[in-house]
């Protein structure tokens, strides 16, 4: 999964932004491939965005490695 994660960044097909940049990451909802967190961002006159983190086999967020 990673690696296709990594080839799809590289050819600009899902956009990449640091974790560090969104603030107050708060969860708002939960299924089975994710989880949604609201949080925090400052960019291009955006005050907040959803950010979607993918679980693994375990039902972990990945995101849980940059909070």
């Amino acid at each position: 999964m990673e690696n296709w994660i990594t080839t799809k960044i590289k050819s600009e097909d899902i956009n990449y932004f640091k974790y560090e940049e969104f603030s107050d990451k708060v969860e708002i909802g939960r299924g089975g491939f994710g989880v949604v967190y609201k949080a925090k961002w400052n960019f291009r006159g955006m005050e907040e965005a959803a950010l979607k983190a993918l679980l693994d086999n375990n039902n972990h967020s990945s995101i849980n490695k940059y909070i």
